[in-house]
């Protein structure tokens, strides 16, 4: 299930859900990393250099920089 997307270009598009992934233009790659297991994520913002994400675990809700 995917909750949000953001688009800087075609080849540079973020979804989140349960996972965060990038489509490069080619594939959807899991860009997942080092965010916190157990979080749905439920949007997504970027400015072109860095990425933002929120999301919460049920109990517990964040704003993430990838």
């Amino acid at each position: 299930t995917f909750n949000g997307v953001w688009a800087k270009a075609a080849n540079n598009v973020w979804v989140v859900g349960s996972k965060v992934w990038e489509w490069n233009g080619t594939a959807m790659v899991d860009r997942t990393g080092d965010l916190p297991s157990g979080y749905t994520f439920t949007g997504v913002w970027g400015n072109g250099t860095n990425i933002w994400i929120v999301g919460n675990n049920g109990a517990v809700g964040g704003i993430f920089k990838h």
